[in-house]
């Protein structure tokens, strides 16, 4: 039917053959005379056929790997936004890391500040009469369990020495309030060893 709708009037169908493969036919055709396709040009493709077929096979390559290289963009550009993704978060995360170590420092050098303030002080103990006293705490975080002092109670001098288990802010919030009863118990002239040491385990616990 396309030849008649065509008046085609000489046709040449051409296999190109490479390497003992067929790689493509090659469909001639003229529309104005008979006989265009002689045998000089029929031997002419044949001596060609072989280039042929290498400029088709390079063409073939040629298309993949192009389509090879946008997959592979794709693929890039998809892992660059993941990355930029990931980036980000690690980003928030840092900044929420941050604020938060920020804030727990703040508490832990008031919390360490603290700890300093109930310690007896050096003009305090010069203060006590036939005794050369001197103290030093240095805790092994910045907040330690540690406790230490020296009260001085109806002229009887009372040493305490305490540890609590552990570090950090907990031990050394533990250690302020033994102190606190304990100068409390005082002021209330709790003098019985056995009531004072079971009330401050009472208050504790």
């Amino acid at each position: 039917p396309y030849i008649k709708a065509h008046q085609t009037q000489s046709v040449l169908c051409f296999p190109i053959v490479y390497q003992l493969q067929l790689r493509a036919i090659l469909y001639f055709e003229n529309n104005l005379t008979t006989g265009a396709f002689t045998e000089n040009r029929l031997n002419m493709l044949k001596m060609l056929s072989s280039q042929i077929a290498i400029s088709l096979e390079n063409a073939q390559y040629a298309t993949q790997l192009e389509d090879k290289v946008k997959q592979r963009t794709k693929q890039l550009a998809t892992a660059n936004e993941e990355i930029t993704a990931a980036n980000e978060e690690i980003r928030a995360l840092n900044a929420i890391l941050e604020a938060e170590n920020m804030r727990m420092s703040a508490e832990l050098s008031v919390a360490k500040q603290l700890q300093q303030m109930v310690l007896p002080k050096t003009a305090e103990l010069e203060q006590i009469e036939g005794l050369d006293i001197a103290g030093f705490m240095e805790p092994a975080d910045e907040v330690g369990g540690d406790y230490y002092d020296i009260l001085v109670d109806d002229g009887r001098v009372k040493i305490g020495i305490g540890d609590v288990t552990g570090h950090g802010l907990e031990s050394g919030i533990l250690a302020i309030m033994v102190q606190t009863a304990v100068k409390t118990l005082l002021e209330h002239g709790e003098t019985d060893p056995v009531k004072f040491l079971s009330t401050v385990n009472k208050t504790i616990y």
